[in-house]
């Protein structure tokens, strides 16, 4: 009878134990192999899994901390980008939750009918899709439904100020990484960081060596690359100002530095210009905050930041000088001369199909027949949906900018909420600005799609947080005696 217990116990034990030991030997044996040789197809595969386990394993709001890192460097596949999938992946877990939990999908905001009104716009833009671009519309609206997912999610699930300080510290680690992915382009631009996953190759290397390089980082794009690091030095600058700590301090303050650099290293004249219009709408968003001398250190900062950025740019690199681009700028009827190429033949074919525009995607021709992109996302939109698209995309804007102002309640005063509320209604400022001189829809630019509705998602967030404390205030007000 002790021998079968015996027995019995060995087997449960290598019932047990065996398939987990064969598991770690695999996996130590796919991971030495990456580490020798590694491939990009396969180090997809494992992300995949790290992905899986999150979802399933720990809370939602995990699953958008990671997808926060992961989104600046998307990989193409078949249908989409991993973006698009991962996020569908992450959507689609959610709804099986909630309804599984009988509690309701996504939180209601006051932007809601104006998102519904800029999806109506994408969907009946349709009508106009020549078949041969049907395909590639319904990938543009597949896109789409996951972008404004994403910023319902982030509403939903970042909904307290511990959830948003490590969702804002994310964005900028994000952003950061990014950014030295432009530092690595600059000084090794011919390096593979993931074979056939991330990379920081530039084309025409040697030509551009004499010319000037424009940085473009993983994401193979120096508009994307610049603009999500203006975004990112915002919320580096705000958690380099709250914490104490004077290694994580000094952290933050060489992250600042580096993304200042690499986005004057991009030579992107439209994120130039519409960081320096964040910077002064800052002075006048936290003016109560700054003082005579705050505004001399600040600004002797900043112009000291910006000058040696320039020397060692155009001293020590082969970078293209973002001020020398700006300088050398000449106009041609009031549009930049490297626009009115662009611009003018856009408008001109808006006019086709003026109210529901030609359809989600742009078709840029070859050969003979081969035209520029609009190069500014308010005649793209006019283009593709029409003047009731441009209505529903400008209402979206403008409905959002109203709602960040309740940085000023009090209820958001000397918050951290208020403050990043406020870092918000900067941001959807400077993105005004910013996409006057870009579009959305090349490959490259997917990933701006992404941290534009994150922000409308984390501007939500915030304005939901303040009205809960707005109403509990009141609550206390009535029933003290």
């Amino acid at each position: 009878m002790r021998a079968v217990n015996v027995s019995k116990n060995i087997a449960d034990w290598a019932w047990k134990y065996v398939p987990l030991a064969g598991v770690m030997t695999m996996a130590s044996y796919v991971l030495a192999k990456e580490i020798l040789a590694p491939t990009g197809r396969t180090v997809k595969v494992l992300v995949l899994f790290l992905v899986l386990v999150i979802l399933l394993r720990f809370e939602m709001v995990f699953s958008l901390y990671m997808f926060v890192v992961l989104f600046p460097f998307p990989s193409g596949i078949a249908l989409t980008s991993t973006n698009v999938v991962f996020l569908t992946l992450i959507a689609l877990l959610w709804v099986v939750r909630a309804h599984s939990a009988n509690i309701p999908l996504f939180t209601r905001t006051d932007l809601d009918k104006y998102i519904w009104f800029y999806l109506a716009a994408f969907i009946v833009s349709f009508f106009n899709v020549e078949p041969g671009y049907f395909a590639q519309s319904l990938k543009l609206l597949w896109l789409e439904l996951a972008v404004i997912a994403y910023c319902y999610l982030i509403v939903r699930f970042v909904d307290d100020e511990n959830k948003l300080a490590t969702f804002t510290r994310l964005i900028a680690v994000s952003s950061g990484l990014l950014a030295l992915t432009g530092l690595l382009q600059l000084v090794a631009p011919t390096s593979d960081l993931i074979p056939g996953w991330i990379n920081v190759r530039s084309p025409g290397e040697l030509g551009q060596r004499v010319e000037g390089v424009r940085l473009t980082g993983a994401v193979a794009s120096h508009s994307v690359l610049s603009d999500y690091s203006v975004i990112g030095m915002f919320f580096m600058t705000l958690h380099l100002i709250r914490t104490r700590n004077p290694i994580t301090r000094t952290v933050w303050l060489g992250m600042l530095a580096m993304t200042f650099f690499v986005t004057l290293a991009t030579g992107n004249r439209g994120a130039f210009l519409s960081m320096l219009i964040g910077i002064l709408y800052s002075g006048y968003v936290f003016r109560r905050h700054l003082s005579l001398g705050r505004v001399i250190i600040v600004g002797s900062l900043f112009m000291a930041l910006l000058i040696g950025a320039e020397i060692a740019i155009r001293k020590h690199s082969y970078a293209v000088s973002v001020t020398q681009r700006v300088t050398e700028t000449t106009f041609e009827k009031g549009i930049p001369n490297n626009r009115a190429g662009a611009w003018i033949p856009a408008l001109k074919g808006s006019l086709d199909h003026i109210f529901i525009g030609h359809g989600p995607y742009y078709d840029t021709g070859t050969g003979l027949d081969k035209k520029a992109w609009p190069h500014n996302s308010y005649i793209f939109v006019l283009y593709t949906f029409g003047i009731f698209g441009l209505i529903a995309f400008l209402l979206v804007r403008y409905k959002l900018f109203r709602i960040s102002l309740a940085y000023r309640s009090p209820a958001a005063q000397g918050t951290f909420t208020g403050t990043v509320l406020a870092i918000c209604n900067i941001l959807l400022l400077v993105r005004l600005a910013a996409i006057g001189r870009t579009d959305f829809q090349r490959p490259a630019d997917y990933v701006s799609v992404f941290f534009v509705w994150m922000i409308f998602g984390l501007t939500l967030a915030c304005a939901n947080i303040v009205k809960e404390r707005k109403a509990k205030l009141a609550r206390n007000t009535v029933s003290a005696p």
